[in-house]
């Protein structure tokens, strides 16, 4: 009887402790898996933040900068030129006829509209 009585007892014991261990895993698990997506969301967010905020340029605007001759002094820049990214805001920006929320620019030979508020690339012309 006594014997029985122990390994009830011991049997018991062990599964509480077991139980707190899982528990204590399942909240170790929780926290990283809490970190990993915060982590996650800071780093798609800094994709999502630099999509163009201003609406695409009309039709009668993009035919207007696809009109524009090519510079004899072309501007080149090593920044790549990206969708939704800044170009250097020291370059000078032409404006667009009628369309007072965008400018244009040519640099390293391409037709780029941009935002002239904060100089970000809006489309980009071949």
């Amino acid at each position: 009887m006594l014997a029985r009585s122990c390994l009830t007892l011991t049997s018991t014991s062990m599964g509480r402790t077991s139980g707190a261990v899982d528990h204590q895993r399942k909240g170790i698990l929780m926290k990283n898996l809490l970190v990993l997506t915060a982590a996650l969301v800071a780093l798609a967010g800094d994709g999502f933040a630099q999509q163009p905020t201003v609406a695409p340029p009309s039709e009668k605007a993009v035919e207007f900068v696809r009109r524009q001759p090519m510079p004899g002094n072309p501007v080149q820049v090593s920044e790549n030129l990206v969708i939704g990214r800044p170009i250097p805001s020291n370059l000078m920006l032409s404006p667009i006829p009628d369309s007072p929320d965008y400018a244009f620019a040519i640099v390293n030979q391409k037709r780029l509209i941009i935002d002239p508020k904060n100089f970000v690339i809006i489309q980009i012309l071949d």
